[in-house]
C-alpha cells in the first residue's frame, strides 16, 4: 500500500505545474523516508531534477529530501 502511495506522490510532483502540489509531494516524501527509505530511494532521478525547479520553495524541499535520504540509505 504504502508502495502504491509513494509512486502516486512521485507522479504528482513530476507531471504537475502546481508549485503547492509539487511542494506538498516532495513533503510527504521527506515524511516518509525514516520508515520506506528504499521506496523514496527508487525517485532519486526525480528528486534531484527537482534541485533544478524554477521555484526557491521546491529546490529547497527537494534538497530537505535529499538529506533525510542520506541519512537513511545505505
Amino acid at each position: 500500500m504504502i508502495q502504491f502511495d509513494v509512486r502516486i506522490l512521485c507522479i504528482l510532483a513530476k507531471l504537475t505545474s502546481n508549485v503547492l502540489v509539487k511542494y506538498i509531494s516532495l513533503l510527504a516524501m521527506t515524511k516518509i523516508v525514516p520508515t520506506h527509505p528504499e521506496l523514496i530511494a527508487e525517485y532519486q532521478d526525480m528528486i534531484m531534477s527537482s534541485v533544478d525547479d524554477q521555484d526557491i520553495s521546491i529546490r529547497m524541499r527537494a534538497l530537505d529530501l535529499i538529506s533525510a535520504m542520506v541519512g537513511f540509505i545505505k
